[in-house]
């Protein structure tokens, strides 16, 4: 009976939520009716609000209203009424965004639930709450005696399948060019302990030793998967031919070097232990000690034979010297070498002490005395004598029929003495 007993200008709004400061607007007004004047008892005003908004209340303002009571009008500045537009809340209308675990669209009052659990307040950041697949319910309470809980919201959460990858070692130590494959993108990795990275194409090159994580990301309302370990190895030294050279030492060695070697060689002295078991194998009385040296690899590796190369002046050229080379097992080796354009070449296996030693007179002799072919090599025991410096046994062998030709001589001459005394006697 509203109508009936007050008249005025009746607007008609609709809003989702009162707020006397911002819900009567022109964006939420709806209808408008003129009441100045009793036009019915029981009026009833049907509108359709068209393009404007749709909202849980109705409220009704009266502009320029008045009581009619006796003959005097009793002015009203505004009534307002407000009115349910049906029973029952609004179903929520939220999204959950898997990558941040976060929900968006969330109103105050709202409930929510996972997997079945207790009711509780609604909170946007759920990171610590959703840790895989799960189902997420949310709803609006009703108010009591106005309006009905709303609808359940059903959001199911889903979890992405751990990707299938394969990975490359590193080709060779400081290549950096390790990969993994079999990878897409919408995925992302990461190396341990750090940031996600996302992936561009089928492979992931240029990478550096260590452990790498591969997971499929999150999209929409479905998780990141479970992450796929790689572990690139790192690779092993890279060698490469080449030739190095000790500063101020007429030295060189060249082979199958790893990146940055350095050649060191240092020069060894009587008193030294290498070069005191080195001299004791020369023949000094028919060799000269040239150098010695010990020579080593530093800064870096080598694998295989090597090429040592001595600078040992052109006033040996067409001399055979002899190197001895003591081994780190203590073994000492000989090797034997012609001089040509002032230097003297061999090959070895591992690098340590060796001596030079040059023969006197232009004499081409060996261990101890005896004389070796060019770039020949023998092995000895640590201090003893080179193995080739004892005759062989065949050797001996041969001296056999000369020492029975020279018994038989004795013998004729001692029966030709024993002949001339017997004829002298019987004159």
């Amino acid at each position: 009976n509203i109508l009936a007993h007050v008249l005025g200008e009746y607007e008609f709004y609709v809003f989702n939520q009162f707020d006397n400061a911002t819900s009567w607007t022109e964006g939420n007004k709806v209808y408008t009716y003129d009441n100045t004047e009793i036009k019915s008892i029981a009026q009833k005003i049907n509108f359709y609000n068209d393009d404007k908004p749709v909202g849980r209340y109705v409220g009704i303002r009266i502009t320029n209203a008045c009581i009619a009571e006796n003959d005097n009008c009793v002015r009203i500045s505004e009534l307002g009424v407000y009115g349910l537009r049906d029973n029952k809340a609004p179903t929520p209308n939220v999204t959950f965004h898997a990558a941040t675990r976060t929900l968006s669209g969330t109103e105050s009052g709202q409930k929510y639930r996972i997997d079945g659990g207790a009711w509780q307040d609604i909170v946007t950041d759920l990171s610590e709450i959703v840790t895989g697949a799960c189902t997420i319910e949310i709803y609006m309470p009703g108010i009591e005696s106005v309006t009905e809980d709303s609808n359940i919201q059903t959001i199911t959460v889903g979890k992405a399948t751990k990707p299938t990858v394969t990975g490359t070692n590193e080709t060779f130590e400081g290549k950096n060019d390790g990969k993994i494959s079999s990878v897409d993108s919408t995925m992302e990795y990461r190396k341990d302990g750090d940031q996600w990275q996302a992936v561009s194409g089928a492979t992931i090159e240029n990478l550096a030793p260590g452990t790498y994580h591969v997971r499929v990301k999150a999209n929409g309302q479905t998780l990141e998967s479970d992450y796929a370990v790689v572990v690139i190895v790192k690779g092993d030294q890279e060698y490469t031919q080449q030739s190095i050279s000790a500063p101020g030492q007429d030295v060189s060695v060249s082979g199958l070097l790893t990146e940055g070697a350095v050649l060191s060689v240092d020069p060894i002295a009587a008193g030294n232990i290498d070069y005191d078991a080195l001299l004791s194998l020369v023949d000094t009385d028919a060799n000269t000690i040239i150098a010695a040296f010990n020579v080593a690899v530093t800064e870096g590796e080598y694998t295989g034979n090597l090429t040592l190369t001595f600078t040992v002046g052109e006033e040996n050229n067409g001399k055979t010297l002899t190197i001895y080379h003591k081994n780190e097992n203590g073994q000492t080796k000989t090797y034997t070498a012609e001089c040509t354009d002032g230097k003297i070449t061999i090959i070895v296996e591992e690098l340590s002490p060796f001596l030079l030693a040059a023969p006197k007179n232009g004499e081409n002799t060996g261990p101890g005395g005896d004389t070796t072919s060019p770039n020949s090599e023998t092995t000895s025991p640590d201090g003893g004598v080179p193995s080739d410096s004892t005759p062989p046994t065949g050797e001996r062998n041969n001296m056999v029929p000369w020492l029975m030709l020279m018994f038989a001589g004795i013998a004729g001459v001692f029966t030709f003495s024993l002949h001339c005394q017997k004829t002298k006697s019987a004159k």
